[in-house]
Order: C-alpha cells, then structure tokens, then sequence
C-alpha cells in the first residue's frame, strides 16, 4: 500500500510542475524585482495636481478575500497563485480601512451613509 507521502508526493509531480516548492533564492528575486517595479512605477507617476478623484470602496474585500482572489488568479494562469499582483496592486496608493457603524433600524441611502461617515 502507498504511503501518504509518495501519494503527495505523485500528485504534485503529476500537476504540471508548478506546484513543487521554489527555493529562498526564487522568492528573494521575486521580492527583488516587485520592489523595483515599485519603484520604477514611483518615478514615473504623474504629478500634475489632480481636478477629479475617482474613490474605490470594495465592501468585503478584506485581506483574506483578497488573498484568496490573488491565489485563484495566479492557479488559473497555471502559477501558485500568491506572487500573481492583482491590478489594485498595481496602484500608486492603497489603503485598507475598517468601518464599524452601529445602525439602528433605520435604513441609509449611500449618500446618508457617506455623509455620516465623513463629517464626524
């Protein structure tokens, strides 16, 4: 009878590959060349003065949310999944916030709700 070990060990030679793990080497050059991504991307951001501001909120993308689409996205490009960047990843600037409102059974429009929030 097989061991647990060679059936782990027959799936992942049998995944195309790309499920054997990579080396220390592998992931300090992948963290090497995101950092100069990032920079490169610094250096040649617009800087003229904005006259419109476009504002993403995503409700329910929390980091385990977001991990989880970063993962799925990289497996079906045939990757692991965690170095894959997802396009807000690609942004100059990003932010993570969590809100906790106590709501009382009154029901708010978005605008309601934003006004609320932000003149506190």
């Amino acid at each position: 009878m097989l061991d647990l070990r060679w059936l782990i060990w027959i799936y992942m030679l049998t995944a195309g590959g790309n499920v054997l793990p990579q080396s220390a080497k592998y992931w300090n050059d992948l963290a090497s060349d995101s950092l100069q991504k990032a920079i490169t991307r610094e250096q040649t951001l617009n800087t003229n003065k904005a006259t419109n501001v476009v504002f993403f909120v995503g409700d329910g993308m929390g980091i385990t949310t977001v991990t989880a689409a970063r993962i799925l996205k990289g497996q079906l490009e045939g990757d692991h999944g965690e170095e894959i960047d997802l396009e807000w990843d690609k942004f100059p600037n990003v932010a993570l916030s969590k809100l906790t409102i106590i709501i009382t059974s009154r029901t708010y429009t978005l605008k309601q709700l934003l006004q609320e929030i932000f003149t506190v």
